[in-house]
């Protein structure tokens, strides 16, 4: 159990982020094809999967609604950490938006293979104690009976 506990919280971490570097990847691409970028959100936030992450992608989609800058807002609804609100600020400043974006989405999906690695670094061991108690009960479940017999033929 509290094994389980303690893959909460990080699974939870992990997959926010996979979310994250599909957000980044998306708005990335809509934005190289030439589309606005308030249009780029409605896209972005209907298709992602995470209902939290849908909320901050369509609170960031308000505020440029109503003029506010796009890094502001990335900042203000949480959606990206703050290293990669202010690689967005630059962007957005630099008019570099698009590639900016998808130096990020590039920066998170780095990030989740690391943490992927970590994470199957320290389940390996536990599924390799699990397979070895599983293989002995069946070597010993197999095998008691033989040793059973041998001696009620002596």
């Amino acid at each position: 159990m509290c094994l389980a506990a303690a893959l909460v919280p990080v699974l939870g971490r992990l997959l926010r982020d996979v979310q994250l570097v599909q957000v980044s990847y998306m708005l990335a691409m809509l934005l190289k094809a030439g589309t606005p970028l308030r249009e780029a959100l409605d896209f972005v936030t209907a298709s992602v999967g995470n209902s939290a992450v849908r909320r901050q992608v369509a609170q960031v989609a308000a505020g440029i609604e109503v003029g506010r800058s796009f890094s502001g807002e990335v900042e203000r609804a949480g959606l990206y950490p703050p290293i990669s609100t202010s690689m967005l600020r630059a962007g957005e400043l630099s008019g570099a938006l698009a590639d900016l974006v998808e130096a990020v989405g590039v920066m998170h999906e780095q990030e989740v293979d690391d943490r992927m690695a970590r994470l199957l670094a320290l389940i390996e061991p536990a599924m390799m104690l699990i397979v070895g108690l599983v293989l002995g009960t069946v070597i010993i479940t197999v095998y008691l009976p033989i040793f059973g017999l041998s001696s009620v033929v002596r």
